[in-house]
């Protein structure tokens, strides 16, 4: 299976297009509290693909190893701390 991503994610980088599944979002209503017939009690949310949320944390995390590998960021660039 690893591999098969692999595959997937080294395809749409080389050609520049994301698959539009993983682009696509569907749209929930989620309850907060109060009563559940006041639609004023549910807050809309966003659930998008498993597999892009994957790469786009992927190429996130390497760009900023990169940057700090390379002594790209100065000090008033914010830096995450890793933990």
């Amino acid at each position: 299976m690893l591999l098969l991503l692999s595959l997937i994610y080294n395809k749409s980088l080389s050609e520049g297009v994301v698959p539009q599944e993983w682009k696509r979002k569907n749209i929930t209503a989620r309850f907060t509290k109060g009563s559940q017939s006041d639609p004023g009690n549910y807050r809309p949310v966003s659930l998008t693909s498993y597999l892009g949320k994957m790469l786009e944390a992927t190429l996130k995390d390497r760009t900023e190893q990169d940057l700090t590998d390379n002594s790209l960021l100065n000090d008033s660039q914010h830096q995450r701390d890793h933990v």
